[in-house]
């Protein structure tokens, strides 16, 4: 089929590494675009094949980008080089003891046939937002922006056209301020809490909240309880005697039962704590003695005082 870019947000490497092991299995890709915020250890890389975190970590409004050390990088790395199990252990050991590496000429040379990296301020990131809404009505957030903006970057860079994804990676609703400081400017949004922006950048946008924001003001708060750090233990491991495979792990207090169930084929232990907390892990058991474990949520009840 017709080949096409895709273009991924991205510090740690997560998705483009997914959409690289697509293109690898067969999907037609022309060109994977990486687009960094300031934070951009990953644009240095593919640009010079040398991996340095030893720099400004920045915090910027695209918060899910804030990283210097990139941890899937060294899956693409562990491929790109035919699984070079040595070399990738001595580019590794670099990171760790000196804080870079610096990958072979061929290595680098085939990242840049595939990949192409720039970055995006918080400036530009800013402008992206409001010019997005004003060309196309179109509202994106911070994350979004940033592949907006370096794809504008490509294409001034390499001229080329082919068509292009850019990875949507959030709705504008969950970065809101920003979102609504870019299309409104900053007198809008200034004295105004996280639940007044929701109602506001609806207004301006012409979209709903989504359920999972709407109204959250008003829902019953459930954890308010809190610890100072000095006073936070360890989490503790306790193995449970009716399941020789389950472990109950509780923070900081000790439970005083652990109760097991079997229902529909699943162990179900559930480790009781004064009333307080309730942990409930689940074990499904599968073939060749493989295990899926789905931890549930802690209810967590504040004592009265």
């Amino acid at each position: 089929g017709e080949k096409i870019n895709f273009v991924v947000p991205t510090g740690n490497f997560g998705n483009i590494l997914a959409a690289y092991y697509a293109m690898d299995m067969g999907l037609p890709v022309n060109r994977l675009i990486c687009a960094a915020n300031a934070n951009n250890v990953l644009t240095e890389f593919i640009r010079t094949g040398t991996y340095d975190r030893d720099r400004l970590f920045r915090k910027t409004i695209s918060p899910s980008m804030d990283i210097l050390i990139s941890s899937n990088l060294e899956r693409l790395l562990y491929h790109i080089t035919g699984r070079d199990q040595a070399g990738i252990r001595r580019w590794m050991a670099g990171l760790s003891e000196t804080g870079a590496y610096r990958v072979d000429d061929l290595t680098r040379t085939r990242i840049g046939q595939i990949f192409w990296s720039d970055f995006a301020s918080d400036a530009e990131t800013m402008e992206t937002i409001g010019s997005a809404y004003r060309d196309y009505g179109y509202m994106v957030d911070t994350h979004t922006a940033v592949g907006v903006n370096v794809y504008g970057k490509y294409t001034a860079d390499t001229g080329d056209m082919t068509k292009t994804v850019v990875a949507s990676t959030a709705s504008p609703f969950k970065f809101n301020a920003s979102v609504a400081r870019a299309l409104l400017g900053k007198d809008a949004v200034t004295g105004k809490d996280e639940f007044s922006l929701l109602e506001i950048l609806s207004a301006a946008g012409g979209m709903e909240i989504p359920a999972g924001l709407k109204d959250l003001d008003k829902k019953t708060v459930l954890h308010n309880r809190t610890v100072p750090k000095n006073q936070i233990a360890e989490p503790t491991i306790w193995p449970t005697t009716a399941h020789p495979r389950v472990s109950m792990i509780n923070h900081a207090f000790r439970p005083i039962s652990i109760r097991r169930n079997t229902i529909n084929g699943i162990d179900r232990c559930t480790a009781r704590n004064h009333g307080r907390e309730n942990f409930l892990t689940e074990h499904r058991h599968l073939p060749k003695g493989r295990l899926q474990k789905k931890e549930k949520a802690a209810r967590h009840v504040a004592p009265k005082i």
